[in-house]
């Protein structure tokens, strides 16, 4: 006879056992005097720490009272949504504070949404580093709800510090608004010697710009020729676009053609088939382009990153070009004050004839999948991605299936027999899936079988990493917590060990047997018992 854990005491300590985990429980504690004790022991705990707990004021909710089963859970679930709702309220006052520190400046709100989207579209190392960048902050964000849930009053006071900072910093803090107007119809045009002094919406077949527009531009129509001023930025999605006059903002476009004439005082970017950047033509800012070819004939301040077929720079860039695409020219009377960086299918694709002027050298990669893809940024996005998932998923099955889960940790520690069930599990499971799938009516049991099969092998990491942790962690007094704790750190350790080159996929291999092999070994009796009743 297998006694119960000290988590599964817990929990039915709790009263959140489910009605058949629980009925389960007392026949076992009918029978076992060890583990009766240990659930009356957890019940007196659960008393002392709820009288301690009210006698210092330490938590808003009232005092709780024992239910018939002897399980104090009106003052637990009580703290658990205070717990939930601090971490809500520390994200919520981070969040306030960075968009009170924010820089605000006029047209802020369309550039962050649509620079992000059509730069890191366009750009596959700047969109590798925002992976990375995201994969980070979503486990600093991750982290922090999680040091909240496992934290005490320091952590709590800090939560509800930044909430009460974050709320007055987006109070106090000026947001700035200006006057929209819109225009529609068969041809929007804004004559020379008209002046908007809010921004511009504008949505027609044609829209022609001769005067000036102290706001934003946002069009929509087939044709756009702007050939005045605005004094913001302008945000096109058209089917031929033309740039004569002056944009002191940023440029974003998403068109057929693009042939920019004038003056741009921010950055430029763009996605359609092909863009022209005509000589005298000029580019404030950065310029970040997308489509099948590209001529650069003008000037850029800064850099310049092409994601396009071809493209022909033959005009002055004040900073890098980075390129990835088929071909590159690079002619007189071209001058790039920085580096040449082009990501190729071969080495031959990227030319410089001699009359054009690349102060930095020109460093020229052949793109392949094969080398270094364990350095790459995306391989730990994913590592991350996979930590985090199976974190989630690992704590539902804590909270849902308790012993199932604890129980299938138990059975990793005997590995040479969960190993041998999960080689057998593996191999055997396909086998099944498709004999069943030959035939009509086997074919819904095989979809069935095949989705159990592929959570099991997901499963697989999340059962060994438990396990793992639980051997490596010492319990703090809190059954719950110390289970996230260690379900925590044994996925660290496995994501890490995983994600390592050339031994990564053997123990890749090896966590899988083992966890399914231990998942097989814990349902087998239960399918078993299954059986025996319905005969």
């Amino acid at each position: 006879m297998t006694c119960l854990s000290e988590l599964t005491c817990a929990v039915y300590v709790d009263g959140e056992l489910s009605p058949a985990e629980a009925l389960a429980a007392e026949r076992h504690l009918a029978e076992c005097a060890l583990c009766l004790a240990l659930v009356a022991a957890l019940r007196g705990e659960n008393r002392v720490l709820s009288d301690s707990l009210a006698d210092l004021a330490l938590s808003a909710a009232p005092t709780p009272m024992p239910d018939r089963a002897g399980a104090v859970t009106n003052g637990r679930r009580a703290r658990r949504r205070w717990l939930v709702l601090t971490a809500l309220a520390g994200a919520g006052g981070l969040a306030g504070l960075a968009g009170a520190l924010a820089p605000r400046s006029t047209g802020d709100w369309i550039g962050l949404g649509v620079e992000g989207v059509l730069f890191v579209a366009m750009n596959v190392a700047t969109l590798e580093r925002a992976l990375a960048t995201l994969a980070i902050a979503t486990m600093a964000g991750l982290s922090l709800v999680g040091g909240l849930y496992l934290g005490r009053a320091p952590a709590r006071a800090l939560a509800g510090l930044l909430l009460a900072l974050g709320t007055i910093a987006g109070a106090v803090s000026p947001s700035p608004a200006s006057a929209l107007e819109t225009r529609s119809g068969r041809d929007v045009v804004i004559g020379a010697g008209e002046s908007l002094d809010g921004s511009l919406f504008a949505a027609a077949e044609s829209v022609r710009v001769e005067g000036t527009v102290h706001g934003d531009l946002i069009v929509a129509a087939a044709h756009v020729d702007v050939r005045g001023t605005v004094h913001g930025d302008l945000v096109v999605a058209a089917r031929a676009v033309e740039v004569s006059g002056t944009i002191e903002g940023s440029v974003y476009v998403a068109a057929g053609s693009l042939a920019l004439r004038g003056r741009v005082g921010g950055g430029l970017y763009a996605a359609d088939r092909g863009t022209v950047i005509e000589p005298g033509a000029r580019v404030g800012g950065d310029l970040a382009l997308a489509g099948r070819s590209v001529s650069l004939r003008g000037e850029v301040g800064r850099g310049a990153a092409i994601l396009a077929h071809e493209a022909e720079v033959s005009g002055h860039v004040g900073r890098d070009v980075r390129f990835r695409g088929d071909r590159l020219a690079v002619v007189p009377p071209a001058r790039v004050e920085g580096r040449i960086r082009a990501d190729v299918i071969r080495a031959s694709a990227v030319t410089v004839d001699g009359g054009a002027t690349v102060t930095g050298p020109v460093l020229t990669r052949v793109v392949s999948g094969a080398a270094g893809w364990y350095g790459e940024p995306r391989r730990w996005f994913w590592a991350a991605t996979s930590f985090f998932g199976a974190a989630l998923l690992g704590w539902a099955g804590l909270l849902l299936a308790p012993m199932l889960a604890v129980e299938s940790a138990d059975r990793v520690r005997s590995w040479g027999r969960s190993l041998g069930r999960g080689v057998v599990t593996l191999v055997a499971g396909p086998v099944l899936i498709l004999l069943l799938a030959v035939t009509l009516v086997g074919l819904p049991l095989a979809l069935v079988l095949l989705g159990l099969y592929l959570l099991a092998l997901y499963s697989a990491k999340i059962v060994v990493s438990f396990a793992l942790g639980r051997a490596l962690i010492r319990p703090r007094g809190n059954p719950r917590r110390d289970a996230l704790r260690a379900l925590a750190v044994g996925l660290a350790i496995v994501t890490l060990a995983t994600a390592l080159p050339v031994v990564g996929g053997p123990i890749w291999v090896v966590v899988a047997c083992l966890g399914v092999g231990a998942l097989a070994g814990q349902l087998a009796p239960a399918a078993g018992a299954v059986r025996s009743s319905r005969a």
